[in-house]
């Protein structure tokens, strides 16, 4: 027996993309140019197992790592469901995708100069919500959390030089991740919790709460 299926009436996902750009000319030779682009993630699948259901899930509060005195709520899966299996993928209701950008772009000419460049902001705001998992709830919803614009630079230019020779450089500016910043071997971030996972096993469970962990 198949242990994954499609739901009835499935609809395909697709996406729409919107772009406005206006262009105008600064002066002779140059250019600026101002677009704004979005992309909506549409009929976002999710996959729904019909042998388990939210109740088979009992929540337990534990301490937080951090030992900053908040607690974390972890959800424990009834031992009698484990194992159990019959995934049915659907379209959500609830989970999201829009991505958002905004370019600011120049290109100028002039007494064999070519310079062009600009600057690219943009960022993704997801909801992750519809889960089986309700493990996985926690910041399941992007647009409830202060989610930066990442910025990207770019310049580029060339200059011809007698006898048709020409030279050129550029230069390329991308947004960084401080977690992964090391120094000696020590890591460099201005949040030391950036990209930090707690996993939480059977002894550091029962541990915390003295039940098994399924």
């Amino acid at each position: 027996k198949a242990t994954r299926r499609p739901a009835d009436g499935i609809a395909r996902p697709y996406q729409i993309e919107s772009n406005l750009s206006v262009q105008r000319e600064v002066f002779s030779g140059t250019s600026v140019t101002l677009s704004a682009f979005r992309r909506d993630y549409k009929n976002l699948i999710w996959t729904d197992n019909l042998a388990v259901s939210p109740e088979d899930y009992t929540p337990f509060q534990v301490p937080s790592p951090l030992n900053n005195g908040d607690v974390v709520t972890i959800y424990n899966l009834n031992p009698a469901k484990l194992g159990l299996v019959d995934n049915l993928d659907q379209n959500s209701s609830e989970n999201s995708r829009v991505f958002t950008g905004y370019d600011l772009t120049f290109q100028s000419r002039f007494k064999g100069v070519n310079v062009f460049g600009g600057v690219t902001v943009g960022k993704q705001v997801s909801n992750t919500c519809e889960v089986e998992d309700p493990n996985f709830l926690r910041f399941c919803d992007q647009s409830q959390t202060a989610s930066p614009f990442q910025t990207q630079v770019k310049l580029s230019g060339s200059y011809t030089l007698p006898w048709a020779v020409q030279i050129s450089g550029s230069f390329q500016s991308y947004p960084g991740d401080a977690r992964n910043a090391t120094v000696d071997g020590t890591i460099l971030a201005e949040d030391p919790s950036l990209r930090v996972n707690w996993n939480v096993n059977n002894a550091t469970f029962r541990a915390l709460t003295g039940v098994a962990l399924t």
